[in-house]
């Protein structure tokens, strides 16, 4: 008895060093980042302390994590540049966030960028996607002490962002269900401001063309009208309000060929902070709802954008007009809203 439990805990830890030996020969990778440099791909990786075992990048400084950079012609082709200058193979089943820069998304289609990555079976459907302002090894290369911030740290901001209704939170898998053309495509934009990362609006794709942007109360509102609101702070004439049990109803009618677009909003309110004599004012708080909305809206009819998916909600529910039908005359079908808060 005594020699089989030996032989099992040999097993046991020869298979843990075995697995800890592969990991280590491999490099981890935490975050990619992709950007357009004079007319060239340029690749950043964040990756773990055990890449800094590959001789090539010694002179590296001894930290935990890292950024590293190549360039290619394109994504894959600026990995293999890296993988050769590492000189191991890399493990990116841990990327925990994918970051393109804006440069990138001007220069070209959001699903070119990433379909490398979209068709690499070792790669992570659910990992986040923004877009940063500037270059991402910026934003990736942020340090904490010696080392560079974790990618997990900004998923947790872009989290909490969406959680109070800051930001969005789009992942890969929703990238490649636009390309389908289910809906236009939205990302996070995010830019470094005193060596601190900010939530700083949404992008706009149409088709996986860059198009335009939402402001932060823009994006409250697209948040709204997806009916993806989880709460939100919003302060005025002295008096802080926290909004949440948000609803979001959509009706579309249709009147000969076209069609119209209603947006209901339900929820509650209460009062966070008070200062002086103010008075709270139910009015004030649903004239900001419907006017974030609103503007959303509107931006989204000037650049004929679809992420809210209407003309595939239209199409479902009229059979007898196509998708594509209702997606030409979309931008000028009326779209309204209506307001019910309560204390």
């Amino acid at each position: 008895m005594k020699r089989l439990c030996a032989v099992i805990l040999l097993t046991v830890l020869l298979t843990g060093c075995s697995a800890d030996t592969a990991l280590r020969d491999k490099i981890v990778v935490t975050g990619l980042g992709i950007h357009q440099k004079n007319g060239t791909c340029t690749l950043s990786v964040q990756a773990v302390e055990s890449l800094k075992t590959a001789a090539s990048l010694s002179e590296q400084d001894d930290t935990a994590t890292a950024v590293y950079e190549a360039s290619g012609d394109s994504v894959s082709v600026a990995l293999q540049a890296f993988l050769n200058e590492a000189g191991r193979e890399t493990y990116i089943l841990q990327n925990r966030i994918l970051v393109i820069s804006t440069d990138r998304c001007e220069a070209l289609s959001l699903f070119d960028s990433l379909d490398y990555l979209i068709r690499n079976q070792e790669g992570r459907v659910l990992v986040p996607v923004v877009v940063c302002r500037g270059d991402p090894a910026t934003l990736l290369g942020l340090s904490s002490g010696n080392d560079a911030i974790p990618a997990q740290y900004l998923v947790g901001m872009l989290e909490e962002g969406e959680r109070w209704s800051l930001c969005i939170k789009r992942d890969l898998l929703d990238v490649q269900r636009s390309a389908s053309g289910m809906f236009d495509a939205v990302l996070p934009i995010i830019r470094v401001s005193e060596d601190t990362p900010v939530p700083d609006g949404t992008a706009l794709f149409r088709d996986g063309a860059f198009v335009g942007e939402l402001t932060a109360p823009q994006t409250t509102g697209f948040l709204l009208l997806r009916d993806e609101s989880d709460r939100a702070l919003y302060t005025a004439e002295g008096v802080t309000y926290t909004l949440d049990s948000f609803n979001t109803k959509l009706t579309v009618q249709k009147d000969g060929q076209r069609f119209s677009y209603h947006f209901s909003v339900t929820g509650r309110v209460k009062v966070t902070e008070q200062q002086g004599d103010t008075t709270p004012n139910l009015a004030v708080v649903e004239r900001f709802v419907k006017g974030c909305m609103e503007d959303t809206l509107r931006v989204l009819d000037e650049t004929d954008c679809d992420p809210l998916g209407l003309a595939r909600k239209t199409a479902q529910q009229y059979p007898a007009i196509t998708q594509k039908t209702v997606r030409s005359q979309l931008k000028t079908c009326d779209k309204t809203v209506s307001v019910d808060l309560k204390f």
